[in-house]
């Protein structure tokens, strides 16, 4: 029987900026309704602002937490359970398990990524029973090296 093949992926650098610069836009509103000189912050009228600037400002700071404690996702491909397995945990308590028997699963398949701001990449991915978009199971900046590994996953597959 073959080896589980693990494939671990986190957050990358750009997008962690990304969803940092949403966060601390999300404070923009606090700012604008609660701090700015001027504004009378302690009249009744203003408490549908106190309750949308307050929830605003949650949603920035849940998102700079996302941003620092980026995500992480791990694909287990088990011969021996005969399924694959799709973790994914993040510092902040985010934790979610999906299951893939191998019967669901079709031929992996290697699909070019066109990047806008860079050189293209190449993504392995695996069509599944019940999802409309395949499986992302990791991206490559050679299509080699993906082809290797999408002919790696289908001998574990068909091993299994």
């Amino acid at each position: 029987m073959p080896e589980a093949l693990v494939f671990r992926q986190s957050m990358s650098i750009g997008l962690r900026w990304f969803v940092a610069g949403a966060g601390l836009f999300c404070f923009f509103p606090t700012y604008d309704l609660l701090i700015r000189p001027g504004v009378p912050v302690l009249v009744l009228g203003m408490v549908p602002m106190w309750l949308i600037a307050l929830g605003v400002g949650a949603f920035g700071l849940a998102l700079l937490a996302a941003a620092i404690l980026g995500p992480k996702r791990t694909v287990i491909i088990d011969p021996a359970a005969r399924e694959l397995r799709d973790l994914g945990a993040a510092d902040f308590g985010l934790r979610w398990s999906r299951r893939y028997p191998f019967r669901d699963l079709g031929a992996p398949m290697v699909m070019r990524v066109h990047e806008t701001d860079g050189p293209d990449t190449w993504r392995v991915a695996i069509p599944c029973a019940g999802r409309e978009q395949p499986l992302g199971i990791e991206s490559y900046q050679e299509e080699a090296a993906a082809h290797e590994a999408a002919n790696r996953i289908a001998a574990v597959i068909a091993l299994a």
